[in-house]
């Protein structure tokens, strides 16, 4: 377990690969571990960034439905059929939110009781929204939209005091927490997937830079390495989004960044007979080595 946490800052030095060439690639249980780890770690922090903000719209909810909702506003819902008092019908209601990404977006809540003032077409212009008819009700989450029919929902009654009511109670949690835990193991499960695939490009793009560099090493070691190096990326593109700063190409600018110092580094601090083995094979040229016996400490 040491090993591993060690690693999450030996993948920020320009000697990793130097190290992880040198023997380190043969234990591919600490680079799985690693690269698990490390997605949990992101996923946390983007976790927590998506708790503290939904927590912080609590005041932003209750303001919106003091504000849209009249007071002593009921809903109530007997075999199948919905019926309103206090509302205005049709009632309508546009919501402006900050999503997590600092961008505002826009949704709506429509009422209509006689189905004869709005349909679907009035979602379109929404990033989401619902629509309530007498005996069904629409909801659009991005692109889709979803029916939902009141004959499966039990019989119940609803007030505007009592919406705010469970607001206050429990927002933060469950609801807040809960949707933070669910919106997090799909995160981690989606980032790992499509990680583990864009880790199979930049690996032969490693493979590739390497052999440019006159290192040459097997298609599975750099797989490995970048496992292991896909923290730094990540981490900086997740702090930058964090406070709202996005930087176009900024993964492949680290990475080959990344392959070039560590690249560099081998070369200038390993002599090829030591690093000639079945899976990385370093070769210099001659104005390398001269630099090598140049510099050397020998030579100072």
């Amino acid at each position: 377990m040491k090993k591993i946490m060690y690693r999450f800052v030996d993948v920020w030095k320009v000697d990793f690969l130097t190290k992880f060439f040198a023997g380190e690639h043969r234990n591919t249980c600490t680079t799985i571990s690693f690269w698990v780890l490390s997605n949990v770690v992101i996923v946390f922090v983007l976790s927590v960034q998506m708790f503290v903000f939904l927590y912080a719209s609590k005041s932003v909810v209750i303001d919106g439905v003091q504000n849209a909702i009249g007071d002593g506003a009921t809903i109530t819902f007997l075999d199948g059929q919905m019926t309103t008092e206090n509302i205005d019908d049709p009632f309508f209601r546009e919501i402006k939110t900050t999503n997590a990404n600092g961008q505002s977006v826009t949704s709506v809540v429509i009422i209509d009781m006689h189905a004869d003032t709005y349909d679907l077409d009035a979602l379109d212009e929404y990033a989401g929204g619902v629509i309530a008819l007498h005996d069904r009700m629409y909801i659009k989450d991005g692109n889709d939209i979803t029916q939902m029919l009141y004959t499966n929902v039990r019989n119940f009654s609803l007030s505007k005091e009592q919406v705010l009511a469970y607001i206050d109670r429990y927002y933060a949690v469950p609801f807040v927490l809960l949707a933070t835990v669910i919106v997090g193991v799909v995160l981690l499960l989606t980032m790992m997937i499509g990680r583990t695939i864009a880790a199979l490009w930049w690996a032969l793009m490693l493979y590739m830079i390497g052999l440019i560099m006159n290192v040459r090493m097997a298609y599975d070691i750099a797989f490995k390495s970048v496992l292991n190096l896909y923290f730094v990326p990540m981490s900086v593109v997740v702090l930058l989004g964090i406070i709202n700063i996005q930087i176009p190409l900024l993964t492949t600018v680290i990475f080959i960044a990344m392959f070039v110092a560590n690249l560099i580094w081998l070369k200038r601090h390993v002599e090829p007979e030591k690093a000639d083995t079945s899976d990385v094979v370093v070769t210099k040229t001659q104005e390398e080595a001269e630099e090598a016996v140049a510099t050397s400490p020998e030579k100072m």
